[in-house]
């Protein structure tokens, strides 16, 4: 049988329901980790990646300026229907003892892999548009984003991006008024989506 790659195993239903099982399986936690990968909603948003052996995620048209980011379109949940499927397989398959947790990219991680167009140690080019367009307009609508596709409440967001050494105070203070300014139920009320995705 041949070997399925880590794209194909972590966005076809079954497969991700069996790897997410595994550990459960085995050990019992009181909580099962969705088989997932950290860039996984960047196609539905209009950003198509491949995965090399060595190089990892790999943008083949990276963002470079304010003009690019025109072409990203709001989210497109409909191509992500393997991570509905999967959850409600999951919750299914745990029962109602056993927590059920989603896994993804924060939504800094998403846009520096869109901008930089593969890992990066130096984050050369994210931070200068960043600083030169105003960049975290991008990183305000993607935590939108992530808000309106979490569901009920109940769910665990994690919407930190970790800040490095020698981050600016006034980024820092951005990031907190950003998290500040989020109002979960406005935004889940807003959302326009399919009953038949939401979880």
């Amino acid at each position: 049988m041949q070997r399925s790659s880590f794209r194909e195993r972590s966005e076809t239903t079954d497969l991700i329901v069996e790897i997410s099982l595994q550990p459960w399986e085995a050990f019992h936690p009181d909580g099962v980790i969705i088989f997932s990968d950290i860039l996984t909603p960047q196609p539905a948003v209009g950003v198509p990646f491949d995965t090399e052996e060595v190089r990892g995620p790999v943008i083949q048209s990276p963002i470079y300026s304010e003009e690019g980011l025109k072409s990203l379109h709001p989210i497109d949940l409909e191509k992500l229907h393997f991570e509905g499927e999967s959850l409600r397989i999951l919750r299914r398959e745990v029962g109602g003892n056993t927590a059920v947790l989603g896994f993804v990219g924060a939504p800094w991680t998403i846009a520096t892999y869109i901008v930089e167009g593969c890992t990066t140690r130096t984050y050369t080019t994210i931070k200068t548009m960043y600083l030169s367009i105003h960049m975290a307009s991008v990183a305000i609508d993607m935590d939108k984003v992530v808000v309106k596709c979490a569901g009920r409440r109940g769910h665990i967001l994690n919407l930190g991006h970790g800040v490095l050494v020698g981050t600016p105070e006034e980024a820092v203070a951005h990031f907190f008024e950003v998290a500040r300014s989020l109002k979960y139920y406005t935004l889940y009320q807003d959302r326009a989506v399919d009953s038949k995705l939401v979880i």
